[in-house]
């Protein structure tokens, strides 16, 4: 009776072990997993070699900028991509079917403009999420592109971008229109910074002198033999 208990006992442990160890094996494959699962693909600049830029323009929409902002592009047969806040958007959807119905391309900004760095990773696809599901229920919209306020990347932001299928598109010339500037000064930096697949970062959701730089910096880009292209297109 003392040996069949024994023996019971110390079979107990034996599979107490043993499934303890298979939770322990599983749990380190899982994490070997997330560790190595697919990055998104970021992109600061496009494919050289054809002429092209994109216009981008961060934090819309408005409904005074943006409205003449497209009609500057309009006028002018650009079309450029729009990384809308979610926030905005439902206040605005107008704008974001405008910019659709007119050709221009929808890029995620999230939806509170949250600067995901300071959050964890819960509210980064949360912030990243809202704004994906705002804009496809409004008009059934997919949109690919994703872009961080500021700028801002790391490893929680890259996994969201790569389970929902993001590109994170970043900038290679930064006008600083949200800085108050002058158009001028915006229309300079441009020129000193353009090349060829250059992707130009300015804002329709910030007061400033964007639109105005817009009406000089559009023909002068094309005098120099540029051609405007979204930034989907200038990636490809």
């Amino acid at each position: 009776m003392i040996r069949r208990a024994t023996t019971c006992f110390f079979s107990s442990i034996l599979s107490f072990a043993l499934l303890a160890g298979c939770v322990m094996r599983c749990a380190a494959a899982q994490s070997k997993n997330r560790e190595s699962s697919p990055e998104c693909r970021v992109f600061s600049r496009g494919v050289p070699g054809h002429g092209r830029v994109a216009l981008t323009f961060d934090d819309g929409p408005d409904p005074k900028l943006t409205a003449e902002i497209l009609d500057i592009l309009s006028e002018n047969g650009v079309r450029a991509t729009f990384f809308v806040v979610g926030s905005n958007a439902r206040e605005h959807p107008e704008l974001i079917d405008r910019e659709i119905n007119e050709g221009h391309e929808i890029g995620n900004h999230t939806y509170n403009h949250k600067y995901l760095g300071r959050v964890d990773a819960k509210r980064t696809e949360e912030e990243i999420a809202s704004c994906d599901s705002l804009i496809f229920e409004h008009n059934e919209y997919t949109t690919r592109l994703f872009r961080p306020p500021g700028g801002i990347m790391n490893r929680d932001i890259s996994r969201v971008c790569a389970a929902y299928g993001y590109s994170v598109m970043l900038w290679s010339v930064d006008t600083r229109d949200w800085s108050g500037r002058d158009a001028d000064a915006i229309c300079r930096e441009i020129y000193r910074n353009v090349s060829d697949g250059a992707i130009i970062l300015m804002h329709d959701g910030v007061r400033g002198h964007t639109a105005e730089a817009l009406r000089t910096v559009i023909p002068e880009l094309k005098k120099r033999g540029y051609e405007f292209v979204t930034a989907s297109e200038l990636i490809k």
